[in-house]
């Protein structure tokens, strides 16, 4: 009987032990999960000014989105958080060129919707013009660039008997005031060549991608185009490499009419343009492919699948990318091939 009760009070222990172990686990990946919720998370959309100076970026805490801008030229300023109406969600960021100063528009999301101008510099943001779009459209912008004459590429769509409509293919001249609408589908990407000119690829049935040539008359904002290309993938570049077409079909980087490369792997992205620079991410999203304008290999940086590849600069001969965990930012000097933090997410408020 006294063994009996022995070995009964050592099962009552053991299982009171194990129990114990259950709720410590829980407490400590309930604390794991609550500090994970609150981590800051950097996010798109990201554009940086031609000058190489201002980047802007999204951080995410939680359910809470706060854009930033953050001086790159200025290591004494500190990161610059835009807090107005709209600004916790965000549909397209572009840079433009003020008369001796910088512009960001930003478009922001939720009801109502606004097309909104600041004037920046490494310490202050202040507002030029604020537009409210019509309540019956949601829109996006489309391409991170904007033409030479700022005007702007959209995604539009519209409301109709409570449901939301195509994406079309839209435009403003005048930084949201008004809207454009033509009858064509909003493309996968854009590129603009010059003024009024652009290419554009649209995905199409049976797989195939299309990409087409634009103009665009200005003053009527009508269009006219043409299809020129049919492929099972086509990457068209951010911006033009000094006025020319770039692209990527399978393993061909490709500058107009003529291969500029043949990158090692496919594409995961589309190339990014700066200058005369080129960057292109491997498929299986491990290297950066650093290129010149002739097509030559200038570098490659190793990177891991879960962090961002974020811009290229040529003013400052850098390509921007996030850690791992997505809290930082780091600028890769692919001419000195040094590596640095240019901004981390656990430092802002």
């Amino acid at each position: 009987m006294r063994l009996c009760g022995l070995y009964k009070n050592r099962k009552r222990k053991s299982y009171l032990s194990f129990l114990n172990m259950v709720i410590l686990i829980a407490v400590i990946c309930s604390g794991c999960n609550e500090k994970e919720k609150y981590t800051p998370k950097i996010g798109a959309p990201f554009a940086i000014n031609n000058s190489g100076d201002l980047l802007f970026c999204v951080v995410k805490k939680g359910s809470v989105c706060q854009p930033y801008i953050i001086p790159l030229g200025n290591r004494r300023s500190q990161p610059i958080p835009l807090t107005f109406p709209g600004s916790d969600s965000c549909l397209g960021a572009t840079w433009k060129s003020g008369e001796g100063h910088n512009e960001l528009l930003f478009v922001t999301g939720g009801t109502p919707q606004t097309i909104k101008r600041f004037r920046v510099t490494d310490t202050d943001v202040s507002e030029i013009s604020s537009y409210t779009i019509d309540p019956n459209l949601t829109v996006g912008l489309l391409d991170r660039r904007s033409s030479s004459r700022d005007i702007l590429a959209l995604w539009v769509a519209k409301w109709g008997e409570g449901t939301l409509s195509g994406r079309y293919l839209g435009f403003s001249k005048d930084s949201g005031q008004t809207i454009s609408i033509s009858e064509i589908i909003a493309p996968a990407y854009l590129l603009w060549i010059d003024d009024c000119s652009f290419y554009m690829v649209h995905d199409m049935e049976r797989g195939r991608m299309v990409m087409s040539k634009a103009q665009l008359d200005v003053d009527s904002m009508t269009l006219q185009t043409r299809e020129i290309l049919q492929e099972d993938e086509i990457l068209l570049a951010t911006q033009s490499l000094n006025g020319s077409l770039v692209y990527v079909t399978g393993h061909r980087l490709s500058r107009d009419n003529e291969i500029l490369a043949l990158l090692p792997q496919g594409s995961s992205m589309r190339p990014f343009v700066d200058g005369s620079y080129l960057a292109c991410v491997s498929k299986d999203g491990r290297r950066i492919y650093i290129l010149d304008d002739k097509g030559e290999i200038l570098g490659i940086k190793q990177k891991s699948r879960e962090s961002m590849f974020i811009e290229l600069s040529a003013a400052n001969e850098c390509i921007y990318l996030t850690t791992k965990d997505r809290e930082k930012i780091l600028a890769y000097h692919f001419i000195e091939k040094s590596e640095k933090v240019v901004f981390d997410a656990n430092n802002t408020p």
